[in-house]
C-alpha cells in the first residue's frame, strides 16, 4: 500500500494544450489517489502545500510503522 497524489503542474498555463482539472480529478479517482493538486512551478502556487499534504498523508497512514 502507498499514498498516491496526482499533481497537475503548469496551472498558470490554462489553454487548450493542458489537461483539464476534471481529467486530473478523474485520474486521481481512477487510481484511488488521496488527492489531486494543481501547482505552478513558475509562480510557486501550491508547490509547498502539495509536499506538506503528501507528507501529512504518509505520516497518517504509516505512523504505526515509524519507530
Amino acid at each position: 500500500d502507498g499514498v498516491y497524489v496526482v499533481i497537475g503542474n503548469k496551472v498558470d498555463l490554462k489553454n487548450s494544450n493542458t489537461v483539464s482539472s476534471e481529467k486530473g480529478e478523474g485520474l486521481a479517482n481512477e487510481i484511488k489517489a488521496s488527492d489531486f493538486i494543481e501547482t505552478s512551478a513558475k509562480s510557486g502556487a501550491n508547490v509547498e502545500s502539495s509536499f506538506i499534504r503528501l507528507t501529512s498523508q504518509v505520516l497518517e497512514n504509516f505512523s504505526d510503522n515509524v519507530n
